[in-house]
């Protein structure tokens, strides 16, 4: 899942002013504190009409920067644009039969 998110909003959360100390920001947080709040920002972009959640237009050949984040990745394009996106993981606790 990929959305857009407003850079503004991220930059706030974690007291930075640009891409380039998000890492340095985030290293600084509890993973649990990160990974809800970048949860909370998918649920937003998914529940959002706001048009800075719906503007889709990614390329990855655009990527300027990015920072992977386990099951999230951050994306920089060359427009200073920032989007999120989360991988899904299906766990399979249970064991497959043999017959």
């Amino acid at each position: 899942m990929l959305i857009q998110i407003q850079k503004n909003i991220l930059y706030s959360y974690l007291k930075v002013d640009s891409f380039i100390f998000l890492e340095e920001a985030i290293d600084s947080i509890a993973p649990s504190n990160l990974e809800y709040y970048l949860n909370d920002l998918i649920n937003i972009g998914n529940n959002s009409l706001n048009d800075n959640f719906l503007d889709l237009r990614f390329s990855k050949n655009n990527i300027k920067d990015f920072l992977n984040l386990g099951d999230f990745v951050l994306y920089l394009d060359f427009e200073d644009e920032i989007y999120l996106e989360k991988f899904t993981s299906y766990d399979n606790d249970h064991t497959n039969s043999l017959w």
